[in-house]
């Protein structure tokens, strides 16, 4: 296309320049790195709150489940 080597890419679903892709990859480096980007915030994220417990708030409870059984268990008193 336009007489320069173009590769369709998988993730962006156009047409790069082969200089955007690594070696015989089919998705550019940019979406690449934007899927790592997202990646490693989601691991980050999970590390941050591990130590709070699955409920997220440092009770060690379990979430809105546990959540939902403390207000029935107040309801029934």
């Amino acid at each position: 296309m336009e007489g320069q080597q173009q590769r369709f890419c998988q993730k962006c679903g156009h047409f790069q320049l082969l200089s955007a892709f690594v070696g015989l990859k089919r998705t550019c480096q940019m979406a690449l790195d934007q899927h790592n980007e997202r990646r490693r915030d989601k691991q980050k994220r999970k590390r941050g709150q591990a130590w709070l417990g699955p409920s997220g708030n440092g009770d060690g409870g379990g979430g809105a489940w546990a959540g939902r059984q403390q207000q029935q268990q107040q309801q029934q008193k």
